[in-house]
């Protein structure tokens, strides 16, 4: 399946995904073995989060992240994903869709 929610001259979803592998690299060189928050729009952070669990750019778009939703990564020294947890901090936020 192909998406195409990006307007005319907008940034595809693979662009997208290589800007979520830049950022995950340059975090991991400056805060590695530290804890950060990150924190951005939907579509970036189902890229991260799919970077995060080596899964393809459209793939990653089934992972819907909802409002308030709080998902913890550890890594590895590598990088590598050992653990992921999800907390829902508004437990009856998928009653109120993301925009």
């Amino acid at each position: 399946m192909r998406y195409s929610l990006n307007p005319p001259g907008g940034e595809s979803f693979e662009a997208l995904r290589t800007r979520a592998r830049a950022f995950l690299q340059k975090a991991l060189r400056a805060y590695g073995g530290r804890r950060i928050l990150v924190s951005s729009h939907q579509n970036f952070m189902q890229q991260l989060h799919g970077e995060l669990r080596t899964v393809d750019p459209y793939a990653a778009l089934r992972a819907d992240i909802l409002n308030l939703e709080l998902n913890e990564f550890h890594l590895d020294a590598a990088g590598r994903l050992l653990r992921h947890r999800v907390e829902y901090l508004c437990p009856d936020a998928s009653a109120y869709p993301s925009f």
